[in-house]
């Protein structure tokens, strides 16, 4: 068992690509050293980023390099302070580079991949991706030239006199798994990427127990997916995945799912927690997506997250399909099935289009849905059907369509914090011992039953470890 150490050619000591990189004194420097190693990684290696550093680049993990039970494949962080960036971006806040092209057009061709966002003043604001170059009429507007892999932004002056930082988040995945076995990623910030972490079959090889937990992913996606349809999601499973978790983990302004498991082949997935997790700020915050023939999700468990304000962000604002701003999106085909799937513990508070949407009703009866907090209720918060967006019902129309939910609640769950402490204020609280045991989840179980929510009152124990505030 062997742990590597990374670290930027500026920080003390330097990383170099040329040190042996198995001390904190002779640290490697680049992600491209990283993907480099050979021979492959073994079980129990650790590879570290330092904290408070950054790296630009994608993590990529080949079936070639697999832990096994008790001894993953470990990529973390180490030191003090803010915890390691990994950066799907490249920075075009640089003097001189952008040439202008009249009307207030600025070019920068440095080598761009597919921009899916610009973000501007360290997440200040976003730019709005345009299809052509002569739509870009308002500051901030940009295009993306696929042919040239150069953006025009329209600015009123120098973009690197209108701005104090701009970031051109590309067609990159923060870390990208393919036909893996027991890979564990810990207390990594991912920001800018296409997607954050996206774990997938390669050939017939499937991917099996990935441990995600207390990392961190912002500003996610936007990059093109096909055509001009746009994508990008933050913590994803793809396909044949199976015994795999993400917990402790938080999800801001991605452009679409901020957790997901997802398949559209005829392969299963099976096993697949998502707990104690944040969503906020995305269009969904959390996508079920299993259809076409032979797709199959066996075993899923969503529980004690917090889904805020979705909808409320970037990319929502400028999507072209209007039913994005959900806390559960679940889309699935009678050609799909899902079975012995949980959501329980969960609460969504605040959402732009609706609380939950799924496709048919009839497809929902393998999950246990119940013991949840809902808020704000309304006339049509609850859709069902894929019509026009389907049918809105209140969260009482919900139960009696589905059959679902007969413990849970539509009431303000009373955070100490709206938007960043996910405590609850109080035992006043309706989320307090109101919640359910579910196996195969860290629960720290004070009163009668677990609380809906994060926390557990009063904050004991292993909870204390686990930072719930926006990073």
């Amino acid at each position: 068992m062997t742990t590597y150490y990374v670290s930027t050619p500026t920080a003390t000591p330097a990383g170099s690509d040329s040190n042996n990189g198995t001390s904190e004194s002779t640290p490697w420097a680049t992600i491209a050293k990283v993907n480099a190693k050979s021979p492959a990684y073994q079980p129990g290696d650790s590879v570290l980023f330092k904290r408070g550093e950054s790296w630009r680049g994608q993590v990529y993990v080949p079936s070639t390099w697999n832990g096994t039970l008790g001894s993953p494949i470990t990529f973390g962080a180490y030191g003090e302070g803010n915890k390691p960036r990994i950066l799907g971006s490249l920075d075009l806040w640089t003097d001189d580079a952008w040439s202008n092209q009249g009307s207030n057009i600025w070019r920068h061709s440095a080598g761009v991949y597919d921009v899916g966002n610009l973000i501007f003043d360290s997440e200040a604001s976003c730019g709005v991706k345009k299809s052509t170059s002569g739509a870009c009429t308002t500051q901030g507007d940009f295009y993306y030239d696929t042919a040239g892999d150069y953006v025009d932004l329209y600015s009123t002056a120098d973009p690197y006199d209108a701005y104090t930082a701009i970031e051109a988040s590309q067609r990159l995945i923060g870390v990208l798994g393919a036909g893996c076995d027991y890979i564990t990623l810990q207390d990594l910030d991912f920001r800018y990427n296409w997607t954050a972490t996206q774990f997938k079959r390669d050939g017939s090889n499937g991917v099996d127990n990935i441990i995600i937990e207390r990392c961190d992913a912002r500003y996610i996606g936007g990059s093109y997916l096909s055509g001009t349809l746009r994508s990008g999601n933050g913590y994803e499973f793809w396909g044949k995945v199976s015994n795999s978790v993400v917990r402790y983990c938080t999800a801001h302004q991605v452009y679409d799912a901020a957790y997901s498991p997802q398949n559209d082949e005829a392969t299963a997935q099976s096993n697949i927690i998502f707990h104690h997790n944040v969503a906020s700020n995305s269009a969904y915050g959390i996508e079920v997506f299993a259809q076409n023939a032979g797709t199959t999700l066996d075993g899923c468990v969503i529980a004690h997250n917090i889904f805020y304000d979705n909808g409320d962000c970037w990319g929502v604002n400028q999507r072209s399909n209007p039913g994005a701003g959900r806390g559960f999106m679940g889309q699935q085909s009678q050609d799909g099935s899902m079975s012995n799937c949980v959501f329980v513990n969960n609460i969504i508070h605040t959402t732009i289009q609706s609380i939950i949407r799924v496709t048919d009703p009839n497809d929902w009866t393998g999950w246990n849905w119940d013991y949840n907090c809902y808020y704000p209720d309304g006339a049509s918060t609850f859709w069902i059907g894929t019509t026009n967006e389907g049918t809105g019902y209140t969260f009482a129309g919900w139960k009696t369509q589905m059959g679902l939910d007969a413990h849970s609640m539509v009431a303000d769950p009373s955070f100490v914090t709206l938007g960043s402490d996910w405590h609850l204020s109080s035992d006043e609280s309706p989320c307090y011992d109101a919640g359910v045991v579910q196996a195969n989840v860290a629960q720290a179980i004070v009163g009668a039953a677990p609380d809906i929510g994060l926390y557990e009152l009063p904050l004991q124990g292993f909870f204390k470890l686990c930072p719930f505030r926006m990073p």
